[in-house]
């Protein structure tokens, strides 16, 4: 459960960071 979390936290701040990169 803990792992899932983290993981998912990681994943939603990677993807914020693509996007800023793309715009």
């Amino acid at each position: 459960a803990k792992w899932s979390s983290r993981v998912s936290m990681l994943r939603v701040e990677f993807s914020a960071e693509f996007e800023q990169v793309v715009n």
